[in-house]
């Protein structure tokens, strides 16, 4: 006889879970045709070369590989971002550029489960993809507010950063190379995960920084906004004599808010911090992560950002896009603890 019993990090839904999810993700899909993204869908499965060196050095460590019965080199997907890549890349001619679309599906990561966050998990995406204007960005927040909001979530906040900022500050403080300022920025990603203390160490072991370096790239990088955003630039409008890399970040960001303060959307649930990373690699310009302010350690439940050059490993052509990502387990559990889950 075999046990039944599922894989660690896996795991199945009962009918009232199962339920609950179909719910929420019907609201969700809702918000986004109302916004005129339309689906598409991409296979589980694609060739490695597809995934491979995409993402961050620790999504690559946590790659489902394998050869299939076929003797091809597969990988599952690891998120639901570069197989839009591929596809736009491969389909061109036949979607409409700007392109907005969204999709849901599983992903697949070999990485410790934890709470709201398993190995095989589903990802709900929004993207634009063909534009380079601030007011597509302003879009993808304004549809993340939308799907908050339309979920009975009263108070949450969607903290901004830019990836040219922090690469402006990596710099500064004496990071160079791109592969070193990525390195950085992986590691202080990790800040709400392991803490100051925890990303110094890993600033001085893997890149070997010294105390001096360590104590100002945490010290700039915790920079947050704390009251109104016309204060908080003026506080830090000296940071852009540093470098054009800084500048050209703090401008991107005064024009988005331009933008969002022409829009129905509760200015206090929006606010920079210097934090935000992104590990993944492809991010190039605003990145954000959305945090529940009932239950912010669950962490993020809606994450994004610009990422102009991805589609370059599939076409010459130069595709700039923009988009976000909410984790549905991540965000059920939450719910969940929070009485919100609607399951009838």
């Amino acid at each position: 006889m075999v046990t039944p019993r599922t894989l660690s990090g896996f795991r199945d839904r009962l009918p009232k879970e199962a339920l609950a999810k179909t719910i929420l993700l019907n609201k969700l899909s809702a918000v986004f045709m109302s916004f005129g993204f339309v689906p598409i869908e991409t296979p589980h499965l694609e060739y490695a070369d597809v995934l491979v060196k995409q993402g961050s050095d620790e999504i690559q460590k946590e790659l489902y590989r394998f050869k299939d019965h076929g003797g091809r080199d597969v990988a599952l997907r690891f998120d639901l971002t570069v197989p839009l890549a591929r596809f736009v890349s491969q389909y061109k001619n036949e979607v409409d550029l700007p392109f907005k679309r969204f999709a849901i599906g599983n992903v697949f990561r070999g990485e410790r489960a934890q709470r709201g966050r398993y190995r095989e998990f589903t990802q709900c995406d929004f993207d634009f993809i063909g534009s380079d204007s601030i007011s597509c960005d302003a879009e993808i927040l304004q549809v993340i507010y939308a799907s908050l909001v339309g979920l009975g979530i009263d108070e949450f906040t969607i903290w901004l950063n830019h990836r040219s900022i922090l690469n402006g500050i990596c710099e500064y403080c004496g990071v160079s190379g791109q592969k070193d300022i990525n390195s950085a920025l992986r590691i202080i990603d990790k800040l709400d995960k392991i803490g100051k203390d925890g990303v110094g160490a890993e600033l001085q072991r893997e890149l070997r920084l010294d105390s001096t370096q360590v104590d100002k790239l945490l010290e700039y990088t915790s920079i947050k906004q704390q009251g109104d955003s016309e204060s908080f630039f003026k506080q830090i409008a000296f940071m852009a004599e540093w470098n054009d890399s800084i500048k050209k970040g703090l401008d991107d960001l005064k024009a988005l808010y331009e933008v969002l303060a022409l829009l129905q959307m509760d200015r206090d649930t929006y606010r920079v911090n210097f934090s935000i990373a992104r590990g993944l690699g492809y991010y190039t310009g605003i990145v954000y992560e959305s945090t529940l302010n009932a239950l912010k350690s669950i962490g993020s439940v809606c994450s994004g950002g610009r990422y102009d050059n991805l589609t370059r490993t599939f076409s010459k052509e130069k595709m700039s896009g923009v988009g976000a990502s909410i984790g549905i387990d991540r965000l059920l559990a939450a719910l969940e603890e929070l009485e919100l889950l609607d399951k009838k």
